[in-house]
C-alpha cells in the first residue's frame, strides 16, 4: 500500500474514531444524568438509545445491502473502465483495475445506504407503540377493523412502506443511469436498445418496484379510513376499497410481466404492463370516485360522530347548567386585573429579559393569593423570582409584588427569590459546575473525559474539587424532552409549592390517523386525536425531576402509559401540595373548544375568533372565587356576533380534569364582548383617561375582555393600562359589565359602584406616583395597628419612610 492511502486509510479511521467517541460519550452521559433523576429514568433513556441504535443499524445494513447487491451487479456488466490522465503535454487513458472498482463499487453502495437507512432511528416511537398495541374496542363501519389498528400499527406500515419505496426507486435510477453512462442502454436508431445483462437486471428492479407499489395500492383503504385523504363519504368508500383491491391486482399483473421481460426479452409486455397500470391508477383515483360521489353521505352520524370524538379529543359527558343573571350586592371576587404581556414588561430593564411569566397560586400561612409569578434573567446571567398580586393594585394602579414568606403585597417589584445559576429555569446555561451534590459527579480523569466530550465542555478536563458536579438540561422544557422525547411538552409553567419554586408541564401524544373524525388544528398541524396522559413536574432548586400518569385517559394515552412503565409514578402519588396548584391543559382546553365549534356539537363560534382563525379571543384563564382556583374559559357567540350562547370551562381537581358548559337562561343573551368594548368606549370618561394619559407621554393598552361566573351570573371585565416612558405600567381604568348594566372606574369597587349607579366614573383626584404609594402604605399600616400586627406595621412604617426620604431628596 502506498504511503499517500495509509495517510487517507488513517484519517478516515480517525474521523470515524471522532464521531464514534463522540456518540458514544454522549450516550454514557446521558444515561448518567438520568440515573440522577431516577432508575427507572435511567433504564427508559437506556432502552430508547438502544432502539434507535438498533434501527438506525438495522436500516443503514438493509439499505447497504441493497445497493452494494445492485451496484455489483452493474460492475460485472462493466468490462473495464478508463480515467485520463495527462503526462507531460500528453494525454493517455489508464484502466482502472477490478480491485479498484469493487472497492468504488462496495464504497458507493454503503454511502447510499448511509444516507438512505440513518434516518430509520426516527421512527421509534411508531416501533414501540406498534409494538405494545392499542385497543379502542370500537370498529369502523368500511373495513371493520379496531381503531386502535388505525392509530397504532398504520403509521408504521406507512413508515416501512416510504421506506421501502426510496430504496427501490433509488436503485432503479441509479441503476438505469449506470448502463446508459457504460452503453448498456442506449438509443439506437429512433429506438431504445438494451443488453441481456442490462434487461436482466432492470427488469427484476421493475418486479420490485411494481411490488411496492402494490403494497401501497393495499394500503389505500387504511388511509381512506384514517382520513389521511380528506373526509370519507359513505357513497364513495366502498368505490374506493374495490379500486385499490383492483389497483392491487393490476401492480402484481405488471409484476410477473416485468418479471418475465427480465427472462425473455419481451419488450411489448413489460410496455403494455406499464401502461395499464398507470392508466388504471388515473382513472381509479381520479375518474371513477368523481363519477361514484354524487349523494354526500357522512359514514356516521351526528350521535356516532359526537361518540367518536369524545374517544379521540377526550371530550368528557358535558357538565350543563343554566346561566343567571343577578344582580350582585358586592364587586366581584378576585379578577385577574394583569396579562403576561404587561408582567413580562414589570420589574426589567435594557439588561434584563422575562423567560417566564404565567398566573399561579401563593399560599402563605394557610391564605391563597391570585399571583402573577415571573422569571428574569439578567445580561450576566443571574435570576430572580418575582411574584405579583393579580387582583389588585396599589392606590396609584401600580403592581404589588410579594417578599417570601409574607402576607403584606408591597408597592412596585419586590424579589421574591434570588435564583443561583445551577437552578432549572428556562435560558439556563449549558452546564454549570456544582459542589451542592446535584448533577452527575465529575470524579477521575475517564469521568471528566467522558463528560467533557459529551458536554464539550474543555474545562472539565482540569483538576476539579472531590464534590464537583456537572448539572446540564437546566431548562425545564430541555429536561423533560430528553427523558421523554416521544412526548410533546407544553411550555412550563412555573408555581409556588412550600414556598419552593417549581416546574410544570404536561405531556401531549397525538395522532393523525384515528378514523372517520375531523381534523383539528394543534401546533400548525393536523391531528385527529390528542391526549394528555403525563404531567412532569421539577424542583428549581434541587432538580428532582418527577414524572405522574394523568388519570382518565384513553387507550392512545394509557398505551404510552404502560410503554413508558415505572418512569412515570402514579396519580396517587402527585403530593397534595402540587395536585392542587394544577390547571386544566391549556393546549388540550383549546384543541377541544374548536371541536365543539363544530355543527353536530354546539354549532357557534368561539368569541374572538374570525372564520379565517384570526382574532382576539377571550382572556383564556379566570380566577374561580370559591376556592381561588384558576379555570380555562372560552365563549360562544349566537348568530350575528352580538351576544353570548354558551360559555366553556376547563377545571382541575382531585379526580382530574372537568369540562364545565353554562347557557344563558331566558331573555336575550349577554353581551359578545365586541359589542361591549364598543360601549365602554363610548364613555364621555374614557376619551377623558386617554387625553390624560398623552399629556404624561403615555398611552393607553387594553385587555381582552375577560369573564368572571360565580355568584352573581355571567359578567365581563376589561382592564386598561397606562403604557408610559421608561418601562412603566400601571391599571388605569377597569371596565365591568352585568347583565344590562356597565360600569367604569379606576379600579374594581370603584367600577361596580359605577355599575349599580352610586357613583359617576371620575379621573379627578387620581393618586399617582409616591403619593399613591405613601397612601397605599398608610392604609396598610393603620390596618395592622387596629389589629395589633406590629410586624406589619413595621414593614409598612419603615416603606412610608423609605418612600417620604424619595421625597424630600
Amino acid at each position: 500500500m502506498s504511503r499517500g492511502r495509509l495517510i487517507a486509510l488513517m484519517l478516515l479511521a480517525l474521523v470515524a474514531l471522532l464521531f464514534l467517541g463522540r456518540w458514544t460519550s454522549v450516550i454514557v452521559a446521558e444515561g448518567w444524568w438520568a440515573r440522577t433523576i431516577s432508575p427507572a429514568a435511567g433504564r427508559l433513556v437506556g432502552q430508547s438509545a438502544l432502539l434507535r441504535f438498533l434501527l438506525d443499524f438495522a436500516g443503514a445494513s438493509l439499505a447497504s445491502a441493497w445497493f452494494v447487491g445492485n451496484l455489483y451487479v452493474v460492475y460485472r456488466a462493466i468490462g473495464s473502465v478508463q480515467v485520463p490522465r495527462r503526462v507531460a503535454n500528453l494525454e493517455i487513458h489508464e484502466a482502472l483495475t477490478p480491485r479498484i472498482l469493487v472497492i468504488g463499487t462496495v464504497t458507493a453502495g454503503v454511502l447510499l445506504g448511509l444516507f438512505a437507512g440513518l434516518g430509520v432511528s426516527r421512527w421509534w416511537p411508531q416501533v414501540l407503540l406498534s409494538w405494545h398495541g392499542v385497543n379502542y374496542g370500537l370498529t369502523d363501519p368500511v373495513l371493520e377493523n379496531d381503531i386502535g389498528l388505525y392509530v397504532a400499527q398504520l403509521p408504521l406500515w406507512r413508515r416501512l412502506h416510504g421506506f421501502a419505496l426510496l430504496l427501490v426507486l433509488l436503485g432503479l435510477g441509479t441503476c438505469f443511469l449506470l448502463y446508459f453512462m457504460v452503453g448498456h442502454i442506449r438509443w439506437s436508431g429512433r429506438r431504445p436498445a438494451v443488453t441481456d445483462h442490462a434487461r436482466r437486471h432492470i427488469g427484476w428492479l421493475l418486479a420490485v418496484v411494481a411490488l411496492v407499489l402494490a403494497w401501497g395500492y393495499w394500503l389505500e383503504p387504511y388511509e381512506m379510513v384514517a382520513g389521511l385523504d380528506g373526509a370519507m363519504r359513505s357513497d364513495v368508500a366502498r368505490v374506493r376499497v374495490d379500486v385499490s383491491l383492483a389497483l392491487t391486482g393490476v401492480a402484481f399483473s405488471t409484476a410477473l410481466l416485468s418479471a418475465w421481460w427480465a427472462m425473455r426479452p419481451r419488450h411489448g409486455w413489460a410496455a403494455g404492463g406499464w401502461t395499464v397500470l398507470a392508466i388504471s391508477s388515473l382513472l381509479g383515483h381520479y375518474l371513477i370516485p368523481a363519477l361514484a360521489g354524487t349523494p354526500e353521505r357522512a359514514m356516521v352520524d351526528a350521535d356516532g360522530l359526537r361518540k367518536l370524538e369524545r374517544l379521540s379529543y377526550g371530550i368528557p359527558a358535558l357538565e350543563e347548567r343554566s346561566m343567571n343573571q343577578v344582580q350582585g350586592t358586592g364587586p366581584p371576587g378576585p379578577l385577574a386585573l394583569w396579562t403576561q404581556e404587561m408582567v413580562q414588561d414589570l420589574g426589567g430593564g435594557d439588561s434584563t429579559v422575562s423567560v417566564a411569566a404565567n398566573q399561579g397560586l401563593l399560599r402563605v400561612r394557610g391564605r391563597r393569593f391570585p399571583v402573577w409569578i415571573s422569571v428574569r434573567v439578567s445580561k450576566s446571567d443571574s435570576a430572580w423570582l418575582l411574584v405579583y398580586a393579580d387582583d389588585r393594585t396599589s392606590l396609584a394602579g401600580a403592581p404589588l409584588s410579594y417578599r417570601a414568606g409574607d402576607t403584606v403585597a408591597y408597592p412596585g417589584s419586590v424579589r421574591f427569590l434570588e435564583l443561583p445559576r445551577a437552578v432549572v429555569r428556562p435560558h439556563a446555561p449549558e452546564s454549570v459546575v456544582t459542589l451542592d451534590g446535584t448533577g452527575v459527579p465529575i470524579g477521575s480523569w475517564p469521568h471528566r473525559l467522558v463528560l467533557a466530550w459529551a458536554r464539550q465542555a474543555g474545562a472539565l478536563l482540569t483538576r476539579q474539587p472531590d464534590s464537583a458536579r456537572l448539572a446540564w438540561h437546566l431548562d425545564p422544557l430541555e429536561r423533560f424532552s430528553s427523558l421523554m422525547p416521544h412526548v410533546t411538552w407544553s411550555q412550563p409553567t412555573a408555581q409556588l409549592v412550600n414556598g419552593d419554586l417549581f416546574w410544570f408541564a404536561d405531556g401531549y401524544v397525538t395522532s393523525a390517523t384515528f378514523p372517520l373524525v375531523g381534523r383539528a388544528q394543534w401546533r400548525e398541524r393536523d391531528v385527529a386525536t390528542i391526549e394528555v396522559p403525563f404531567l412532569a413536574v421539577v424542583n428549581a432548586a434541587t432538580g428532582l425531576t418527577r414524572f405522574f400518569r394523568q388519570p382518565n385517559v384513553g387507550p392512545l394515552g394509557k398505551a404510552w402509559q404502560d410503554i413508558i412503565g415505572a418512569a412515570a409514578e402514579s396519580w396517587d402519588a402527585v403530593p397534595p401540595a402540587i395536585r392542587t396548584q394544577l390547571d386544566y391543559p391549556e393546549e388540550l382546553f383549546q384543541v377541544q373548544t374548536r371541536v365543539l365549534e363544530r355543527p353536530h356539537w354546539l354549532g357557534s363560534r368561539l368569541v374572538g375568533r374570525s372564520p379565517t382563525g384570526g382574532g382576539r379571543p377571550l382572556r383564556p384563564l379566570t380566577w374561580n372565587w370559591a376556592d381561588t382556583s384558576l379555570r380555562q374559559v372560552a365563549a360562544f357567540e349566537t348568530t350575528g356576533g352580538r351576544g353570548i350562547s354558551a360559555v366553556i370551562q376547563g377545571t382541575s381537581g382531585e379526580a382530574g380534569t372537568q369540562l364545565l358548559l353554562t347557557r344563558p337562561g331566558e331573555g336575550a343573551p349577554p353581551r359578545s364582548p365586541a359589542v361591549l368594548t364598543r360601549a365602554w368606549e363610548r364613555f364621555a370618561t374614557f376619551e377623558q383617561l386617554r387625553d390624560s394619559l398623552a399629556q404624561a407621554g403615555a398611552r393607553d393598552s387594553a385587555s381582552a375582555v375577560g369573564l368572571w361566573m360565580e355568584p352573581y351570573g355571567l359578567g365581563a371585565y376589561q382592564t386598561i393600562f397606562g403604557v408610559g416612558p421608561d418601562l412603566r405600567r400601571q391599571v388605569v381604568w377597569v371596565n365591568l359589565a352585568l347583565g344590562d348594566s356597565l360600569g367604569a372606574g379606576r379600579s374594581v369597587s370603584e367600577a361596580w359602584h359605577n355599575l349599580l349607579g352610586n357613583s359617576a366614573p371620575l379621573l379627578s383626584g387620581s393618586r399617582t406616583g409616591r403619593l399613591g404609594d405613601a397612601q397605599q402604605w398608610m392604609a396598610i399600616a393603620d390596618s395592622a395597628l387596629r389589629n395589633g400586627d406590629w410586624v406589619t406595621f413595621g414593614k409598612a412604617f419603615e416603606a412610608l419612610r423609605e418612600i417620604l426620604e424619595k421625597e424630600g431628596d
